[in-house]
């Protein structure tokens, strides 16, 4: 049987949550990338593939200031009193 201690000291369900986490990520993650690649392609059916890639543009831009928010705002928070 694994010592579950000298894989870092976490319980079984600790362990579990993670990966379960990391899964529900990834997964929601694929199901959205193919949702918005359909709508976009929908948008060039619809307008024409210079209208796509414009969207598809102002997509990868909006998703890369989304990441810079989520990024900083799951920073530590700084201690004022520290000089």
């Amino acid at each position: 049987m694994a010592d579950l201690w000298e894989q870092g000291g976490r319980a079984l369900p600790d362990i579990m949550a993670e990966d379960t986490e990391a899964m529900v990520t990834k997964v929601a993650s694929s199901v959205v990338e193919r949702k918005v690649d359909g709508a976009l392609s929908k948008v060039g059916d619809t307008l024409g593939e210079p209208a796509e890639k414009v969207a598809r543009s102002a997509t990868t831009k909006a998703a890369g200031a989304l990441g810079r928010v989520v990024t900083k705002a799951s920073d530590p928070l700084e201690d004022p009193g520290q000089d």
